[in-house]
């Protein structure tokens, strides 16, 4: 079994390799060990020539072209390119598709694109990994830098790569993907992707807020008010009860609390005259908090009337 060794390089073929990494690779007329292939570029003088480099930064070591490799070493890489090649280029296809078979019906059209636009941003960074041999995070940072870069009217880290970028479908991804305009940013794909990987391509899909209903939307509102907004001002408790005592279904009865809160959503009731006064008024068009205890407060305006 060949080790996890990336044969991409800036978006390209890769040429060269340490002696490690040509072991690891397991190729054939090659041997598979790093002590092996050393004795054998020692014994080829592969060092000597101009197809061999010092490797720059940790460790050291050399690197070796692959044009030095056997024939047989040679036409494995590009077969193992051409396989991962097509398996970066397809993964875009692969991700519609799997958009495709998931039950959408629940979605609105936003989150559908929203969701769709962020499975297509993942994938161009996944793209990125394979290819540039990259973390997640590396990957992350570099395709935000070349977000950047491509809006500002600069050149891209890929920009001399055979297969260029569509930065501009990209672009536009980013701002249909995005919660609020220009909030791309690490932490938020990082997100995304943890989503996707919990939950599949569907948990890209934005969570929809739920609306709050008018007081004109809650049932129970319009039976409640009839005995709230009498002439004797009963208290919150009295009409309540006054009210259930006319249902048939008493599980539909709203809670006191639950009373309280949609009164709170009333205007100043110190406004209110009779049943069908400024209370109907303001039930029908919702507008000022009413104060934080409306029981006492509703109460001591009609005590004071």
């Amino acid at each position: 079994m060949t080790a996890d060794v990336s044969i991409f390089e800036s978006c390209a073929f890769r040429e060269w390799f340490t002696a490690r990494e040509l072991a690891e690779l397991r190729l054939p007329d090659l041997p598979i060990t790093e002590s092996s292939l050393i004795r054998l570029s020692k014994r080829h003088d592969w060092q000597s020539t101009s197809l061999a480099r010092k490797r720059s930064g940790r460790g050291g070591g050399w690197e070796y072209h692959i044009d030095l490799l056997p024939e047989g070493a040679r036409s494995e890489l590009q077969k193992r390119f051409a396989l991962e090649r097509h398996q970066a280029d397809n993964s875009l296809v692969q991700s519609k598709r799997a958009i495709a078979v998931q039950n959408q019906q629940a979605f609105n059209a936003r989150q559908r694109v929203m969701m769709e636009a962020r499975a297509a941003l993942l994938v161009e960074i996944k793209r990125r990994s394979i290819i540039s041999d990259l973390s997640r995070r590396k990957a992350i940072l570099q395709f935000l830098e070349d977000l950047n870069l491509y809006r500002a009217g600069l050149p891209t880290s890929d920009e001399h790569s055979k297969d260029k970028t569509d930065y501009a479908a990209l672009s536009e991804a980013a701002e249909l993907a995005a919660e609020r305009r220009n909030s791309l940013s690490l932490r938020s794909v990082y997100g995304w992707f943890s989503a996707r990987d919990e939950g599949g391509v569907t948990a890209l899909a934005p969570q929809i807020k739920k609306k709050t209903k008018s007081l004109a939307e809650v049932e129970w509102f319009g039976g409640f008010l009839k005995f709230y907004a009498r002439p004797s001002k009963p208290s919150i408790a009295q009409a309540l009860g006054d009210y259930i005592e006319t249902l048939e279904d008493k599980s539909l009865a709203p809670s006191y609390k639950q009373v309280r809160t949609a009164l709170s959503k009333l205007g100043n009731v110190d406004r209110v005259r009779g049943p069908e006064g400024a209370l109907t008024a303001d039930f029908r068009n919702t507008g000022q908090r009413f104060h934080e205890n409306p029981d006492s407060d509703f109460s001591n305006s009609r005590t004071a009337e």
